[in-house]
């Protein structure tokens, strides 16, 4: 079923049951429940909206429009599409106690050296990659790591790539040799040699050649970052949609920045598949 802000032909497509055409255009779009209706969920109100659930007594809720820069919100679905739902200063983290405050603060935004608040899925173990990346997601390099002397996130890059004792060159791509089980690509994000581990994945070229799974933290990762947020600033679809590419292209208004995000998205996403020139230059490499 499609949510509000998706082209439509017939009202059975739509979560709302309702598929009509705006203004002059003649292409229907499914609308969902309008700002101050009643609303059980997100996917009950029309794009642009989310449901405000009261936890108040008589806890009536109704759709809302995207909450702005650093207001006040408990997930992302309630921010503008640039932005996202997370800690705006060191001590509104749940690190510090049971009263923790998110934001609406603006994606791939902040400079290197920024410190904002930290969290991760569990704290009594090291960080995962999604915690530094999601983290990241307040910083321009889209990388953040967890600084104990202040007990918070700050912004940070990628310093570097090794395997072993091998460094990976941004010149080879980060290539890496994916026979060896033992050794791992690692990011270093810190001159105290701070790091994490990604996978050296296989190329599928055959033998040992691979690239790391991840670019995160470099300025290639970064560029991407800029035109995935500028798509996203185009955007009026769905809260639910925001990361649907597929959603994008009946509800973004600029299809050439679309195209081009899509295009970095599947690189820093499948890093490893896009120096196959199998994949990238045909059989036999025409």
């Amino acid at each position: 079923m499609l949510r509000g802000g998706r082209n439509c032909t017939d009202a059975t497509q739509c979560v709302n049951m309702r598929c009509q055409a705006s203004g002059t255009s003649e292409v229907k779009k499914c609308v969902g429940r309008q700002e101050k209706e009643s609303c059980s969920s997100h996917e009950d109100c029309d794009a642009g909206l989310f449901c405000d659930r009261s936890l108040e007594f008589p806890f009536k809720s109704s759709c809302k429009s995207f909450r702005t820069s650093y207001e006040q919100c408990t997930e992302t679905e309630e921010c503008q599409h640039n932005f996202y739902c997370w800690y705006a200063d060191i001590n509104d983290s749940p690190i510090f106690g049971e009263d923790s405050q998110k934001k609406c603060l603006p994606l791939y935004s902040q400079p290197l050296g920024t410190r904002f608040g930290w969290d991760q899925v569990d704290m009594s173990k090291s960080p995962t990659f999604e915690d530094f990346e999601h983290n990241g997601k307040n910083c321009k390099s889209g990388l953040a790591f967890f600084n104990s002397s202040f007990n918070g996130s700050q912004c940070t890059e990628n310093l570097r790539m090794m395997q072993g004792d091998n460094l990976l060159s941004p010149d080879n791509n980060y290539l890496c040799n994916a026979s060896d089980n033992e050794n791992p690509c690692r990011i270093y994000y810190t001159e105290f040699n701070q790091s994490f581990e990604v996978p050296c994945k296989c190329s599928l070229e055959g033998g040992s050649k691979g690239y790391c799974a991840s670019i995160i933290g470099t300025q290639q990762y970064a560029l991407a970052l800029a035109v995935i947020k500028q798509m996203l600033e185009k955007s009026s679809c769905h809260t639910l949609d925001r990361h649907s590419y597929e959603a994008q292209l009946d509800c973004n208004e600029e299809p050439s920045v679309l195209q081009l995000a899509t295009e970095r998205k599947f690189q820093i996403d499948h890093w490893e598949l896009m120096h196959n020139s199998i994949l990238t230059e045909g059989p036999g490499g025409q």
